[in-house]
């Protein structure tokens, strides 16, 4: 039986990919996962959620694969997430909690890796020694997992 858990996106955007679905509410946050993907929600709801969020229960990969390329293709930007039997036992706000940090280290990570590859393109002009030195931490702190660390480089890199 598979199904997708969906958050702040509508009918329409789902309609043409014939899935079984329920839509997350606020109310779900307590709730485990392996709960919610029995019970069934096809009212649009909306969460206060800042993104929108498909959770996809038992697919094969073409077929996450077919869900995501739709869904990006009409312009949504959402967090998709596969289950495991691991995150089947969590409740949605545990889930939610675990994939935002990842969301915000991916997003810290791309943007620190940007600005690595533009300013190794300037420091071959100027300040050569300064900036390489900054360069070498920024790329320890790429390696790691501290967001914070992240964005304070980022903040250097930028006043660069």
């Amino acid at each position: 039986m598979s199904k997708c858990l969906i958050a702040n996106i509508s009918k329409e955007m789902i309609h043409d990919l014939k899935l079984d679905y329920s839509y997350l509410s606020d109310q779900d946050l307590h709730t485990k996962m392996k709960d919610l993907v029995l019970q069934s929600n096809q009212e649009e709801t909306e969460m206060s959620l800042s993104n929108s969020f498909v959770y996809m229960f038992d697919y094969e990969e073409d077929k996450m694969n077919e869900i995501t390329d739709s869904l990006k293709s009409k312009g949504i930007n959402a967090i998709f997430i596969a289950s495991t039997p691991h995150n089947l036992s969590w409740t949605l706000k545990d889930l939610l909690d675990e994939v935002m940090q990842e969301h915000h280290l991916f997003q810290a990570k791309n943007r620190l890796k940007e600005l690595l590859q533009k300013k190794v393109q300037i420091s071959q002009n100027e300040n050569k020694k300064q900036i390489e030195k900054i360069l070498m931490e920024a790329f320890i702190i790429y390696q790691g997992s501290d967001v914070n660390a992240m964005e304070e480089m980022i903040k250097r890199l930028e006043n660069l």
